[in-house]
């Protein structure tokens, strides 16, 4: 019993996520199936004047980005934030990749960005795009001397707790080792992507070691592409390891990313200046977010000179570029072949009582489960109806508030769904 409750909720959160984008293979696709290759850029801009984006990214848009990650924090105003993710799609775009760097080579501080992706109002800011958002838990959490096991634990936990309040975007998950510990993401991806019900994890390296050559690089590659992971490298290619002397060959990076369909996001483009190499603005791509005002080669290659370039291989998706890029197709091909196990339930959300539609069968009772997110029934009751009755007025007194999964079974036909049941 307890583990056809969890099917149902398992299929109740597939069909929810299904106005978002999802991972087939090692691709992430949009709504309509576009596959979708990274090419794009960072900003930080919770430190920017401009955190909404506003001015900036529309300079970005010139880039030809179809991703761009932005960097905040847990202490910034998650109304910017959300004006923030607006406008990456509507006058970027690009899909936003959100980021907190409160951990960046903390891993004690993990749950802090966990704890700031579960608060209510956040939630809301990133659920209300949920078309386009991609979740990014920690910046670069922990350095080189995490374990395996705290990795995984850590981040199977974190999967589990956002899984549970609602979330169902894609998740991307940083290396360790300030993003470089290539070698972790190798040992755990498997892992940590099956367990997560809807298989939604996307993993990232960020390449700023100093070690490895170029061989290093065609080794990830090769592996993710042989392995079918889903990966990108969030930061870079660079032309410069962490300590600013040592030489990346990012454009052999940029022509096997190509070659292989791996994404990428190059840090950053400039209207906050990086902290790390500032003598040469190293890590910088234009002097103040404005495109054509380029800090060196290296950002014009990255950005439109070089044959692997953004601009020449950075394909945005039909559906992003739409008038309204939030419009929902009538339906995706998962509900066409499931759309018979999903009742209407309203109002939703609801309080001491709610109308769900009926499995179309010619028995007269009805059972009604309310399932907790965790797969606990907490109601259970049977109802009698008319062979021809369609729907049914469910109560719901002295349920507690929360997200739940009705289940009604009628005969033998079986139908469920979301609902919110509020005080």
């Amino acid at each position: 019993m307890k583990t056809r409750l969890l099917t149902i909720v398992l299929l109740a959160i597939s069909l929810m996520a299904n106005a978002q984008m999802k991972l087939t293979g090692r691709f992430l696709y949009t709504q309509n199936n576009e596959k979708v290759i990274p090419r794009g850029v960072n900003e930080m801009f919770i430190y920017a004047a401009d955190k909404s984006g506003y001015s900036t990214y529309p300079e970005i848009k010139k880039s030809g980005a179809n991703m761009i990650r932005i960097t905040w924090n847990t202490t910034g105003s998650v109304s910017d934030l959300k004006n923030s993710i607006y406008n990456c799609v509507t006058r970027g775009s690009a899909i936003p990749v959100v980021t907190v760097n409160d951990a960046t080579c903390d891993f004690s501080k993990l749950q802090t960005c966990v704890n700031f992706w579960l608060k209510a109002d956040v939630k809301a800011a990133m659920m209300d795009f949920k078309k386009w958002t991609v979740l990014n838990i920690a910046n670069e959490a922990g350095d080189g001397n995490v374990s395996k096991a705290t990795y995984l634990s850590s981040y199977k936990s974190a999967i589990t707790q956002l899984r549970n309040a609602g979330y169902t975007i894609p998740i991307m998950i940083d290396a360790n080792g300030c993003g470089q510990n290539l070698q972790m993401l190798k040992d755990t991806w498997s892992e940590l992507l099956n367990h997560d019900p809807l298989k939604k994890i996307i993993f990232s390296a960020h390449t700023y070691w100093t070690d490895g050559g170029n061989a290093k690089f065609l080794d990830m590659v090769n592996y993710a592409k042989n392995n079918n992971m889903p990966f990108i490298f969030g930061e870079g290619p660079q032309q410069k390891a962490w300590d600013c002397n040592t030489n990346i060959d990012y454009k052999y990076v940029m022509q096997i990313c190509q070659t292989n369909e791996i994404g990428w996001l190059a840090w950053s483009w400039g209207v906050v200046k990086n902290g790390d190499c500032q003598a040469a603005r190293s890590h910088d791509i234009t002097t103040d977010g404005i495109y054509g005002n380029w800090v060196s080669q290296w950002s014009q290659d990255i950005v439109f000179y070089n044959t692997y370039s953004i601009q020449k291989t950075s394909v945005r998706p039909a559906s992003l570029t739409a008038s309204n890029p939030f419009a929902r197709v009538a339906a995706t091909d998962y509900e066409s072949e499931n759309s018979q196990n999903e009742a209407e339930l309203y109002p939703n959300p609801a309080k001491s009582n709610a109308t769900i539609s009926l499995p179309n069968d010619a028995s007269t009772q009805v059972q009604i489960d309310v399932v907790s997110m965790l797969g606990t029934v907490v109601s259970q009751k049977t109802y009698t109806v008319q062979s021809c009755d369609r729907t049914l007025e469910i109560d719901l007194e002295n349920i507690k508030s929360g997200n739940y999964i009705i289940k009604s079974t009628r005969g033998n036909r079986v139908a469920s769904s979301k609902l919110v049941i509020e005080e």
